[in-house]
């Protein structure tokens, strides 16, 4: 017999058994509805993700740091190499598209980590600082620059473009 999360699926041959489905329970005794209905009634999980998202971000912005220095390093070997503005600049772009997408990563953990330190203080009392376990990470540098060059180069070069109606915009 084949059961889902609620039911059991030890199979029964005596045919006069009924099985019904039974409502599953925290170990508080609240009914359990999803994860999250889980995570923010038990502090003790609730301190267990926080410290999965801690060990994360230390990871992620460690990772992004060390990306980061690549990418520095090599823009200034390309800036050494190059005199010309017109020289367009090229990148590892695995490594650049890492770099944009943990920065993501670290946005979206960082608030998650930040709601559930909140909850911890405000549901249970239990007060866990993150400023001292997560590192400052203000962005990438590099992103920061390569952000800046390519306004820079569109105020220079504007381009142009014919709408439907053959207007032209520039």
């Amino acid at each position: 017999m084949v059961g889902d999360a609620t039911t059991s699926t030890t199979a029964i041959t005596d045919p006069h058994v009924l099985i019904q489905p039974t409502q599953r329970l925290s170990v508080s005794g609240n009914a359990v509805f999803d994860k999250e209905d889980t995570i923010t009634d038990q502090p003790i999980l609730m301190e267990a993700r926080l410290i999965e998202l801690i060990s994360s971000l230390q990871q992620l912005i460690n990772s992004n740091t060390l990306l980061d220095e690549a990418l520095m390093t090599e823009q200034s070997n390309d800036d050494d190499d190059n005199d010309s503005d017109n020289v367009q600049q090229h990148y590892d772009d695995e490594l650049v598209s890492a770099l944009k997408e943990n920065e993501v990563v670290i946005s979206k953990q960082m608030e998650n980590a930040q709601s559930l330190s909140s909850k911890l203080r405000t549901r249970h009392g239990v007060f866990i600082s993150l400023d001292d376990k997560i590192p400052k990470y203000n962005g990438s540098l590099f992103l920061q620059r390569l952000i800046e060059e390519e306004e820079e180069s569109r105020c220079r070069h504007p381009t142009t473009t014919v709408d439907d109606d053959g207007g032209m915009h520039l």
